[in-house]
């Protein structure tokens, strides 16, 4: 019932080099509180060290609706959208 535990298990298995678990977790942890803007920025986070764009992008845009008055999302997803345009296609 706490997304806290996912949280924590998603770390661990980065940790390790199990970065499919990891998202696994992670996203374990966004459908237990999906509007909680702690863990859509711990998701995103995850979703970044796992080199997962697509994931990233959903849940900085997640983050955009949840919390309007804080700038920094929309210059993340700028800059993740900078980031992905620069990668070999």
């Amino acid at each position: 019932h706490s997304s806290s535990y996912a949280m924590e298990l998603a770390r661990l298995l980065l940790a390790k080099g199990e970065g499919e678990e990891a998202g696994t977790m992670a996203a374990r942890a966004v459908a237990v509180s999906p509007y909680d803007a702690s863990v859509r920025e711990f998701a995103a986070t995850m979703s970044l060290q796992r080199k997962d764009m697509v994931e990233a992008e959903k849940h900085l845009r997640a983050l955009i609706v949840l919390e309007p008055d804080r700038e920094i999302h929309a210059k993340r997803l700028e800059a993740l959208q900078k980031m992905k345009a620069a990668l070999p296609k």
